[in-house]
């Protein structure tokens, strides 16, 4: 499927995928292709990513003023939306044949 360019479908949740879904999606592609179900491990799938767009112990951002003093981005800001930058982001994802 690779090969041919025939990528799965990716469904992303904010939620894990539960058992009986990726089942019945396993199930669903075994009636099509008459795969076995070790053979369906590899092409039904579910796992999670995580994110963080920022991150203050990795790499600050510093912000150089006119006077050339340094102030990190995050130092004495009181934006609740620069903060929510720091908070890591989990998505989950279920693959499978389209």
């Amino acid at each position: 499927m690779i090969i041919t360019r025939r990528l799965p479908k990716i469904k992303v949740s904010n939620t894990r995928y539960e058992s009986d879904f990726i089942e019945a999606k396993k199930e669903e592609i075994s009636a099509k292709t008459g795969y076995n179900a070790n053979e369906l491990t590899y092409f039904v799938f579910d796992g999670k990513m995580e994110n963080m767009a920022y991150s203050m112990e990795q790499s600050p951002i510093i912000l150089v003023d006119k006077k050339g003093k340094e102030n990190e981005l995050l130092a004495g800001s009181d934006e609740s939306n620069l903060k929510m930058l720091t908070k890591p982001v989990t998505k989950y994802y279920c693959c499978y044949p389209k």
